[in-house]
Parts: C-alpha cells; structure tokens; sequence
C-alpha cells in the first residue's frame, strides 16, 4: 500500500452534513489516513448550522466568502484568508448571513470516528447573525480565530521551526496558524511557501513519524513522493503518511504556497529526518 495520495480538487468524497452544509473530504480513511480528515466545506448563503461538540480537534481557513462563527461564548466575522481553532469538547456553530457561499478548508484530528455519533448537539453555541470582527492581523494567544496577510511571511531562508532547523531546506518561508499557542494539541497548521529558483529540488526529500497533508494554493510545482514524481497546483491536495518519503521541486515563475497540515503534533526533536543527513555521517562527510 502507497504511503501517500494525491487528490484534485473535484475527486473527493462529497457528504451532505445538513442544515446547508457539505464537505468534499479530500484526506480520511479512505486515502489510508489514520489521524487526519482534510475536507472542502461549503455552507451555504442563508444557512444556520446548529451548535455542536465534538470529540476531536477543528481547525479551520477560509478560502472564499464571508461569515460568522461562534467558538464557546464569543461570534467571530471571518472572510477569505481568516482561520481559527476549535478545541476538543468546544461547543461551536456556524452561520452564512450573505449571499455567496461560504467555501472553508477544515481540518479535524484525530480522525472522527462514527461511534455513536460523530457530532454532538449543544445549546451551549448557538449560529449568530452577526459576530465581532476578527483580529486583522497576528491572532492573539486568547482568541481562536485570526487573519493571514502574505506580508506576514518572513524573508525566505532555511527551514528552521519546531522539530528540524537546517539546510536541506532552503528558500522557504513558514506562518504559524494554528499550534499550541493558540491551544492546539493534536496537530498544526501553517503557510509554507517556496520561492521560485534554479532548477533544483529545494525541499530536499524527507519523511516524518507523523502524518502531513499539503493543500497548494498559488504556483505549481513537482511533488517527489516515495520515488514518483506528481505535478501539483493549486487547488490539490497531497496526503504523506508516516514515514513518506517526499520533497518538492517549484517549477513556476510564481512562489508556490500551500497549507500544511501535521498530525499527530510534531515532537520538539526527531521531527523530520533527510537521509542524505544519514549518509553523509556513515560516508564520514558529516
């Protein structure tokens, strides 16, 4: 079995989840996903989704309209480019007062399972119709919900964040959405994005104890996944499981950015392992 998949935007599975909200999920069960479900979420002009909680993590970046959601006892605005959290057990709803679509990239770990229900009704949030603006630039500790602005991404350099700092990865630039600062436990999602350059492979190939999935926004680019090659753009979603080897080529004129999705959360140290690391320490070269 494959330890990685590639999926379009269009190829997942759709599930009507009522009340005029649906879902593509693009990353489950079905992709050989064990602690992350990846999903397009669609709520639709006019539709109020009841209050609920449940038994696993929700993140969450809007990728086109505008709406309200509530998280425990505070209503967030949020439009395109917001994202926000919602912890284990948080009650939570949603609303789309507009005239458009609200269109969310959602992430939920660890990987529902239907036993006994996979969400829970709560009157602990309620859908509201209008909600307070959202902070416009970095999201304090205290709130859930925050904005993203691409002036937010530092100059592009080596990789260095929670678990690896080093060279294998050069010309990239990384923002922080969603980890334990904001009370993330289960996983972290983040802006990567890659500068174009010389015909080189510049997030050199490496695999994880974690799983991680890639949803490209901007630019194109050529996936290295366990010796194949895939080409990427925007709108597609790549999914690595744990031990996956995999890298990433930029091969338009334009930087390539996508969200990137770990679970389970990555350890502060053994996080990510190159083998051209280990094979220069055997040759003596390291």
């Amino acid at each position: 079995m494959t330890r990685w998949r590639f999926v379009k935007r269009g190829e997942g599975q759709i599930r009507d989840e009522g009340r005029g909200m649906s879902a593509e999920v693009l990353v489950g069960s079905d992709t050989g996903s064990v602690h992350t479900e990846v999903a397009l979420v669609t709520v639709e002009a006019g539709a109020e989704i009841p209050g609920a909680v449940h038994p696993f993590e929700e993140s969450f970046f809007v990728l086109g309209g505008s709406g309200v959601v509530t998280i425990a006892t505070m209503s967030y605005a949020v439009a395109t480019d917001d994202f926000g959290l919602v912890r284990v057990g948080e009650p939570h709803a949603w609303a789309n007062p507009g005239s458009e679509p609200l269109r969310i990239f959602r992430v939920r770990t660890p990987q529902p399972q239907d036993v006994g229900g996979v969400s829970y009704p709560s009157d602990r949030a309620a859908p509201a119709a209008v909600g307070t603006a959202p902070p416009r630039a970095v999201a304090a500790p205290h709130r859930p919900v925050g904005h993203f602005e691409l002036a937010q991404l530092p100059p592009p350099g080596p990789l260095n964040m929670k678990g690896y700092r080093g060279p294998r990865i050069s010309g990239v630039s990384i923002w922080m959405l969603v980890d334990e600062l904001v009370g993330a436990i289960h996983h972290t999602m983040f802006v990567v994005q890659f500068e174009p350059g010389a015909d080189r492979q510049q997030a050199g190939d490496h695999y994880h104890p974690f799983e991680e999935a890639y949803y490209f926004l901007a630019g194109a680019a050529t996936a290295h996944l366990d010796g194949e090659d895939v080409a990427v753009e925007a709108g597609d979603i790549v999914f690595c499981g744990v031990n996956a080897l995999h890298g990433y080529t930029v091969t338009s004129d334009e930087p390539i950015r996508w969200i990137e999705i770990q679970a389970p959360a990555p350890p502060p140290n053994g996080a990510t392992f190159f083998p051209a690391d280990w094979r220069s320490d055997i040759d003596g070269l390291g």
